[in-house]
């Protein structure tokens, strides 16, 4: 998913904003913070800016949107992990 978000920014002149959720459970946040840094590595070997913001676990689907909203932000690519059965994850 993330090659297909290069290519989209690359073409549109965006910025991929990374977001993970903070998590208190500590292999939670191990999980999420080393996604979000190999994300990061594959992302800093491109042309498309990039940020990384944590926003809270709780209510995680409301603070996504809310952030979206107050960002302006017009495409959303969501990920999930396969141990979770929620689409969308903080975990």
């Amino acid at each position: 998913m993330l090659n297909a978000a290069v290519q989209l920014c690359e073409n549109f002149g965006a910025q991929i904003v990374l977001v993970g959720g903070k998590n208190p459970d500590p292999s939670k946040k191990q999980k999420i913070d080393a996604n979000i840094s190999k994300m990061s590595a594959q992302l800093k070997t491109t042309a498309v800016k990039h940020e990384v913001v944590y926003l809270p676990s709780t209510g995680f689907e409301n603070e996504l949107m809310k952030y979206a909203t107050a960002n302006g932000v017009d495409m959303l690519a969501v990920t999930y992990y396969k141990d979770n059965s929620t689409l969308f994850s903080s975990d």
